[in-house]
């Protein structure tokens, strides 16, 4: 029986059956980037392999394992050159390994080569390790998103910190 890709929080299990639809990125750096599979559905592809406007997600799989995934979604319009990244999740047993910053700078590299010149996330403001790592690939806070949700059995409501990274030419740019 095959996995259907179902909407699950990123801390949930990964699934280990793989996606549908296939795409490969060739990571640079000491760690090999395993295949990347997309389950985008065929009406948001482009047919050349671009990440399509509106939204995609990827699935990261280094034999026949899930080892990540991660959603990038493209704006439109004035805004066609920024992208937010969501939903980044890697396995326990591959943190650690470089691999997080192999599939990041793949996928940046390939978004800067279809005209991205600024990527968007949000990190949860008690997570340092993620704040430390998102640092070390050049985004920066921009902002915090006071209270922005609050977990299931948690008391208290937890910020989001808005990050970015400007690409060339943007790069390098401090003023609004």
């Amino acid at each position: 029986m095959e996995h259907q890709a179902s909407k699950r929080h990123a801390s949930t299990s990964f699934p280990r059956r793989p996606r549908r639809r296939v795409r490969h990125l060739h990571g640079r750096g000491r760690h090999p980037l395993p295949r990347v599979r997309s389950n985008v559905p065929r009406r948001l592809h482009e047919g050349d392999g671009r990440t399509c406007r509106g939204g995609s997600f990827f699935v990261v799989e280094d034999e026949g394992r899930v080892q990540g995934f991660y959603r990038i979604t493209r704006q439109e319009g004035r805004a066609g050159h920024v992208v937010g990244l969501g939903t980044f999740a890697i396995a326990p047993e591959a943190r650690g390994t470089g691999l997080a910053r192999s599939i990041l700078e793949a996928a940046i590299a390939r978004l800067h080569s279809e005209g991205v010149t600024r990527v968007e996330l949000t990190v949860e403001a008690d997570n340092p390790r993620a704040i430390g790592f998102y640092g070390k690939l050049g985004f920066v806070h921009e902002g915090t998103l006071r209270s922005a949700y609050k977990r299931s059995g948690d008391a208290h409501y937890t910020d989001e910190l808005l990050m970015a990274r400007l690409l060339p030419p943007l790069a390098g740019r401090s003023d609004g």
